[in-house]
C-alpha cells in the first residue's frame, strides 16, 4: 500500500471467492468506458509495453476481451487456451479441470486481461460457482464465446514478464530479472556495470554517464551518483547523494551526502546525516556520523568522526575521535 499513487483505489475483497468476484468489487468505483484490465497480483515483471499491446490490439479488433497467452514449455501451474479448429479462442481450462487429452495444450493463461467495461459486469455476476465456491474470472471467456463475442490474443513481449510469485524459490527469480532489467537499462544509457549478475541496483537509483559500478555493490531508495565515478567492489549506499568524480571503494554509506573528487575507503563507514564536501579523502576504516567534512579535508585512517563540524582543509590524523 505504501507505493500506491494519490490516485489509486484501494477495494478489498472482504471473503475469498475467487478472481471473478475479486474483480467485481471494483464495480462501483469504475464509472468511465475504458478497457479495463485486469492482471493477477503475483504477476509483478510485467511490462509496459505488453500492456500497450494489449490494449491497442483490443481497441483495434473491438473485442470484448483480449488475453495474454504464450506457447510454453512450462505449463504447470497455469490454466490453458482452447481453441477451435479455425483458431479461435472458445475457452480457458483451469489446469484442475484438464482431461487427459488436454495436458498437451501448451498454449497458457497468463492471468492479465483486457475486458469491454459495459459487458463486464453483468457477466461477472453471470458467472457460475465452482466446485471450490469461488467465481472464476477465466469463465467470462467462455461466456463471451457462447455469445458470438471477439476474443483476441497477444503474447508477451519477454517470457519472464509472465512469472508468478508463489514461493520464494519464484521470487528470488522475480528478482533476478527485474536486477537485470535495471541494470541493463542503466548500462543502456552509458553506465558500466561490470558484472550485472553481481550488482544490485533498486528502480529508482539515477546513475550518471561514464560511472563505473564494480561487482558486489548494493545500491538502495533514491539514492543518485553523478558523473565518472568509481562504485565498489563491495560497496553499499543507502538512499544517499553522490556527486561528480567520486570514488568510493568497499565502504557503506547510510542517508548521507557526498559532493565531487572525494574518496572514500576502502572499509569506511558513513553514517545518518553526513556530508563530505570536493576533494575531500576519507581514509581505510575511517567512520563518520553525523558530521560535515569540509572541502580538500584529509581522515586518516581508523579516525571516528562523530557530531562534528570540520573545516576546510585540514588534515586529520589515524585514530583520531571527536
Amino acid at each position: 500500500m505504501n507505493h500506491l499513487t494519490t490516485n489509486s483505489i484501494l477495494v478489498t475483497q472482504k471473503e475469498p471467492k475467487g478472481t471473478g468476484h475479486a474483480v467485481l468489487q471494483a464495480e462501483k468505483q469504475i464509472n468511465e468506458n475504458l478497457p479495463l484490465i485486469v492482471i493477477n497480483g503475483d504477476t509483478p515483471l510485467i511490462e509496459s509495453e505488453t500492456l500497450k499491446k494489449l490494449i491497442t490490439k483490443h481497441q483495434t479488433h473491438r473485442a470484448t476481451a483480449t488475453i495474454v497467452t504464450f506457447n510454453s514449455k512450462h505449463t504447470t501451474n497455469f490454466g490453458r487456451i482452447k481453441r477451435d479448429p479455425k483458431g479461435k479462442i472458445t475457452k480457458i481450462i483451469e489446469e484442475i479441470n484438464l482431461t487427459n487429452n488436454q495436458t498437451h495444450i501448451n498454449e497458457i493463461n497468463c492471468g492479465i486481461y483486457c475486458f469491454d467495461t459495459n459487458w463486464i459486469w453483468n457477466s461477472l455476476k453471470g458467472l457460475n460457482l465452482s466446485a471450490t465456491n469461488e467465481f472464476f474470472i477465466t469463465d467470462l471467456i467462455e461466456i463471451a464465446h457462447s455469445q458470438n463475442k471477439i476474443i483476441e490474443s497477444i503474447e508477451p513481449t519477454n517470457e519472464y514478464e509472465i512469472s508468478g510469485i508463489n514461493n520464494l524459490i519464484y521470487l528470488s527469480n522475480a528478482e533476478k530479472h527485474m536486477r537485470e532489467r535495471i541494470n541493463y537499462s542503466l548500462m543502456s544509457k552509458g553506465v558500466k556495470i561490470i558484472d550485472p549478475k553481481a550488482t544490485y541496483i533498486d528502480l529508482n537509483v539515477k546513475i550518471g554517464q561514464d560511472t563505473i559500478i564494480n561487482p558486489n555493490s548494493y545500491i538502495y531508495g533514491n539514492s543518485s551518483i553523478g558523473e565518472n565515478c568509481t562504485i565498489g567492489p563491495s560497496t553499499q549506499i543507502y538512499n544517499s547523494k553522490i556527486g561528480d568524480n567520486t570514488n568510493i571503494n568497499s565502504s557503506l554509506i547510510k542517508n548521507s551526502t557526498i559532493y565531487n573528487y572525494v574518496e572514500v575507503g576502502p572499509s569506511s563507514h558513513i553514517r545518518d546525516n553526513s556530508i563530505v564536501n570536493d576533494n575531500a579523502k576519507i581514509g581505510t576504516n575511517t567512520e563518520i556520523k553525523n558530521s560535515t567534512i569540509g572541502s580538500g579535508t584529509k581522515s586518516g585512517h581508523f579516525s571516528y568522526l562523530g557530531d562534528s563540524k570540520i573545516g576546510k582543509n585540514v588534515n586529520i590524523g589515524a585514530g583520531t575521535i571527536t
